[in-house]
C-alpha cells in the first residue's frame, strides 16, 4: 500500500504536514491564492466534477471559500504541493467523531502532475491520517459515475464501491449516479501489513 512513504507531521490542530514521496500536503491558505489556480477552478476541462463550476472564481469567492473551509472544525483543507508548486487540493469534511467517520476529496489541477501518482500518494496520506491520527474507522469518498479517472485512483489507493446513489447528481443536464467508494480501518491496517 505504500503507506510507509507517508509520513505525517502534527504540530497542532491547524498546523498539520504531510510528506510523501511525491509531494507535500500542508494547510492551505489565502497566500497559497494564485492566479493560476483562479484560472484552473474557471476551466471546464478541470472543473467538471467539482462544485466549483456552478459559478465563476474570483480572487473574492476563492478567499471566501478557503476562510470558510478553515474556520470550520467539521473540515480540513489542504493543498498538495510539489516542488512548492501548489498543483491540487485534498479536503477532509463530514467529520463525524462520534462515529468515527469522516469523507474526502482530492483534487490535482496542474496537468503537468496528473496521472503521476500524486493523486492517489495524496488520497492514501488522507486516509493514513484519519485512520492513524484522528482514530477514524471508516473514510468515504461520493464520486460522479462518469468520473472514472477519479473512480480507478481510489481502487488504487485501497477503497471499494459500497453503494449507489441512483440518479443523486444533475450533470450537463441529466441525472447521473453517484459512487460511494469507502475504506476502512481494518482494510487499510490489513493492506499496510502486506
Amino acid at each position: 500500500m505504500m503507506s510507509g512513504a507517508i509520513e505525517i507531521i502534527t504540530k497542532s490542530a491547524n498546523d498539520i504536514c504531510i510528506h510523501t514521496s511525491l509531494c507535500i500536503l500542508r494547510p492551505l491558505s489565502k497566500k497559497d491564492i494564485t492566479p493560476q489556480y483562479i484560472e484552473r477552478l474557471n476551466d471546464p476541462n478541470f472543473n467538471r466534477y467539482l462544485e466549483a463550476r456552478h459559478e465563476v472564481q474570483t480572487l473574492d469567492t476563492v478567499q471566501a471559500w478557503v476562510s470558510s473551509y478553515n474556520a470550520d472544525p467539521s473540515r480540513l483543507l489542504f493543498g498538495i504541493f510539489r516542488n512548492e508548486e501548489h498543483i491540487g487540493n485534498a479536503t477532509i469534511y463530514a467529520i463525524d467523531n462520534q462515529h468515527k467517520c469522516m469523507r474526502v476529496g482530492i483534487s490535482v489541477g496542474k496537468k503537468d502532475f496528473r496521472s503521476q501518482g500524486c493523486g492517489r500518494l495524496a488520497l492514501m496520506s488522507l486516509a493514513k491520517y484519519g485512520f492513524e491520527e484522528m482514530e477514524m474507522n471508516r473514510v468515504e469518498a461520493g464520486i460522479y459515475q462518469h468520473n472514472l479517472v477519479a473512480v480507478n485512483m481510489f481502487y488504487k489507493a485501497g477503497f471499494h464501491l459500497e453503494a449507489v446513489f441512483k440518479n443523486r447528481i444533475i450533470f450537463e443536464g441529466e441525472f447521473i449516479d453517484m459512487y460511494l467508494l469507502v475504506q476502512l480501518k481494518e482494510d487499510f491496517l490489513k493492506q499496510a501489513n502486506e
